[in-house]
Order: structure tokens, then sequence, then C-alpha cells
């Protein structure tokens, strides 16, 4: 299957690609770079909630081009730069979809404290829509975050999801239990 990024400029002098990782066959340090810019951010174990990767060895693992995982990065380049040549540092985010059945898949967002904003919406809409469309053909994306996290919430909601409830003690860190807030983005065929 072979996936052309294109280009999406959220603003007049911005510019915005989506790159599809596993299509690329970036090399493994990029997700080590990923991962480590991603903890200088956050506590890992926060950013992935639902008890995803703490470790690189494991972030590798379960994102590398083996995982069966679709991951995507989300690039600020200007208009002139090959999409395949960019810094680490103009990563924007990334967004990875797993539990491909059919015609649907669980997505999942994180985009770095110094591009939220604007930035971070158009780039999740642009990354929906690249999955709702050739070569994927997906129709339905399913959301969760931990409910204390209205942040992502309230992001999922800005990226068009429609909240359809609330899953309690589905997450667990430590001896403490959170709720999940479920959510879904459905292809619009009009």
């Amino acid at each position: 299957m072979r996936y052309e990024p294109n280009p999406f400029w959220p603003g007049d002098e911005n510019h915005i690609t989506i790159v599809p990782y596993v299509e690329q066959h970036f090399a493994q340090e990029t997700l080590a770079l990923l991962w480590k810019r991603a903890g200088e951010q956050y506590v890992p174990s926060y950013v992935w909630s639902d008890g995803q990767p703490v470790s690189l060895n494991t972030f590798v693992r379960n994102y590398g081009p083996e995982s069966g995982r679709t991951l995507f990065l989300a690039v600020h380049a200007p208009p002139d730069t090959e999409h395949t040549a960019f810094q680490i540092d103009s990563v924007i985010g990334f967004m990875w979809v797993d539990n491909v059945q059919n015609h649907r898949a669980d997505a999942h967002f994180f985009f770095y404290e110094d591009w939220r904003g604007e930035w971070t919406v158009a780039s999740a809409k642009k990354m929906v829509s690249i999955l709702f469309n050739e070569p994927f053909n997906l129709s339905l994306l399913i959301c969760r975050t931990n409910s204390q996290n209205r942040l992502a919430v309230a992001f999922a909601k800005r990226c068009g999801a429609t909240i359809i409830g609330e899953i309690p003690k589905y997450y667990k860190h430590g001896n403490n239990f959170y709720n999940a807030t479920i959510g879904h983005i459905v292809k619009d065929d009009n």
C-alpha cells in the first residue's frame, strides 16, 4: 500500500505535513527521540493512561514498523522541505491507530506542549481525514481518555469527537482507579 502524505496549511505561512511512520520506515532512532522528547514534557504513565508503553524499549517495540500499528507524525516543515527530511524538533505530535477491525479503529493522539492550540486541532483533523479516505477507508474512530484529563476530553471534542459516556474504573495506576471518557468520530459521507 503506497501512501503519499499531503501538505496541510493551518495558517498562511505555516505548513504541516502528515507522515505515516510505518509506510516510511523511519529509523527506530526516530521513535527513541520522540519518546525521549515526550518524557521530558510529560510523565509517560499519564500520557499512555491505557497501560501502553512507559519504557523506551517497549515504545520502540510497540510502535515500530513491525508492531502492526499505524503511526502518523505531524511535522512542521516549510513548503520547500522534502517530507522525509525533518528535524525531530519539527514534529508537532503523533497519532496511532490500533485494534483495526473492518471499518473502525481506536485512535490515540499525542502533541507536544510547544505546539498546543490550533496547530494540534488542525493536525489531528487532517490525520482523521487521512484515515477516512484511501487507502485506509475507515468510517469510525473510537477515542478514550482518562476522564480527569479535561484537556484531552476538550481536545477530542474540538477534533469532532462526540462524547458518548464514561466507564468507571477503566484505568488503574498503582492502587488508584480512574474513569475513562469514551467518544467517537464518524465519517461524514455527505
